[in-house]
């Protein structure tokens, strides 16, 4: 967006709704891609710009303040917390734990327990009050699909980073650069969803960001509705 009035309001109202949904994966995410976007911005404006940035950083913080606490001890709590719990905390440590137990069969850390079957784990072992779903993307695919896939998914998902930001760098196209950002954010949510592989936001975002990383001259012309490749 050109006009400065309506990217401040639409992002107020984007960060309102994503804080009110209270998801604390996500707050982690936002507060990784604000930060980001500031180191970004920050080595292309004028002095006065950086002030603004900056004081606009601590004054972010000011209000956030309390939700960063909470996140703190939340992470402190997973460690700490008892896996028999049947708190949101406990139960996602046993999650995790019932999938780490399980990578420690040579055959089911090569080539996966195969795709859904890692709900009859949580099933058989009956220690997730009822909850199923991994809440864990990039844990899923190992346990689902074995070390192989999961190297595979993540050196495309690191490259599509990489090369998102190398055309930010090169051709300054805002596109890439909230690609390049989002992509970091998403990669922490993720692990907030139950699971991620029928979620068609997370494909939508895979396909954007690996067209605009193959097309590194995309820019916007001063014409309406035309785009030069």
């Amino acid at each position: 967006m050109k006009n400065s009035l309506k990217k401040t309001i639409y992002f107020l109202l984007l960060f309102y709704v994503l804080i009110s949904c209270d998801s604390r994966a996500n707050n982690i995410a936002l507060a990784i891609e604000i930060f980001i976007y500031f180191l970004l911005k920050i080595k292309e404006k004028r002095i006065i710009y950086k002030m603004g940035l900056f004081f606009l950083g601590l004054i972010g913080i000011y209000f956030v303040k309390g939700k960063l606490y909470a996140m703190y001890n939340l992470l402190l709590e997973l460690f700490n917390s008892d896996a028999v719990a049947t708190d949101s905390v406990g139960v996602r440590k046993a999650i995790i734990l019932n999938l780490i137990d399980q990578l420690k069969k040579i055959n089911v850390f090569l080539f996966g327990t195969g795709g859904g079957n890692s709900i009859i784990i949580h099933m058989t072992r009956n220690n997730t009050s009822g909850i199923f779903s991994n809440h864990s993307f990039f844990l899923e695919i190992l346990v689902e699909y074995g070390i192989f896939i999961f190297l595979l998914l993540s050196f495309f998902y690191i490259s599509l980073i990489m090369k998102n930001y190398k055309n930010y760098k090169e051709n300054k196209n805002e596109i890439n650069g909230a690609i390049f950002i989002s992509l970091i954010g998403f990669a922490i949510g993720l692990n907030s969803i139950s699971t991620v592989i029928y979620f068609f936001s997370f494909w939508i975002i895979l396909g954007m960001a690996d067209f605009y990383a193959e097309n590194k001259k995309l820019h916007y012309k001063n014409i309406k509705d035309s785009y030069e490749y």
